[in-house]
């Protein structure tokens, strides 16, 4: 590979243009990032999404249980749910209707402490028939 080959701009397109859902939050929930593939998955665009909160995407039914494990990353700077192990809830789209999706989540930190929670997040599949 060139050593003129700009690495970080080639990460931000892959960001972009990945399928999933890559979707960056502050500590009090509020949407930082919001990729295209989160605009396919959830139905609002970057502009709508951009400086609102994730509870948008919450069906009310599950908010409290998502503060608390929110909340724990946030205190511990760990998720279980970063190393392998993916998280599977329902969420909601724009339209009003819930969607089965299955997400990494990822605590990122600046000088020592979380900063913000990045997830990668896309539409649970049906198993492929053998």
């Amino acid at each position: 590979m060139s050593e003129s080959v700009q690495t970080s701009a080639l990460f931000g397109q892959l960001v972009e243009k990945t399928g999933d859902g890559v979707i960056i939050a502050g500590n009090d929930g509020t949407i930082l990032e919001w990729n295209a593939g989160a605009e396919r998955i959830f139905g609002w665009t970057r502009a709508q999404a951009l400086g609102e909160n994730i509870d948008m995407m919450i069906p009310d039914n599950q908010k409290d249980q998502h503060w608390e494990g929110y909340d724990r990353v946030l205190e511990s700077g760990e998720t279980k749910f970063g190393n392998g192990d993916l998280l599977t809830v329902s969420a909601l789209r724009a339209d009003g209707t819930r969607v089965g999706v299955e997400m990494s989540i990822t605590p990122l930190q600046q000088e020592g402490n979380v900063a913000a929670i990045a997830v990668i997040v896309r539409p649970v599949r049906r198993a492929a028939r053998t």
